[in-house]
């Protein structure tokens, strides 16, 4: 799988990349076209909520769960499910059933979760 420069993929999109920490400078592209949807969502919350109050791999917890990107002021998480990914470990019963533990704690601590895939994220504007 090749790695994509996240600038790049946003100057593509048309719009300047936002600072992001060096963890995620680069993302998988995979053969689903999910980076320019992940970054699509990107740029909504960036545009709805402000560039500064949206952080990108949040740790929630001390389980060390993250999310994709969060507005902790808002306590809004939102999650990109990459399917479709060589890597992806929501497809396998350990790594979907992971996911389900991390969703749970979230709601139980009181963050409202909003969860995409590449057939539903232009959604995003219709949940929040």
């Amino acid at each position: 799988m090749k790695k994509k420069d996240v600038d790049q993929l946003y100057k593509n999109l048309g719009k300047e990349p936002p600072e992001l920490s060096p963890r995620v400078r680069t993302i998988d592209t995979g053969r689903s076209g999910g980076d320019e949807a992940k970054a699509k969502i990107h740029f909504y919350l960036i545009d709805k909520f402000g560039k500064d109050s949206v952080l990108t791999e949040h740790r929630f917890s001390e389980r060390r769960f993250r999310f994709d990107f969060a507005i902790p002021s808002k306590m809004i998480a939102v999650e990109y499910e990459g399917l479709m990914s060589e890597k992806s470990g929501h497809t396998t019963e350990t790594g979907y059933t992971k996911d389900t533990d991390k969703y749970n704690l979230a709601t139980k601590l009181g963050w409202q979760v909003y969860r995409f895939t590449i057939l539903n994220y232009n959604t995003i504007n219709d949940y929040l």
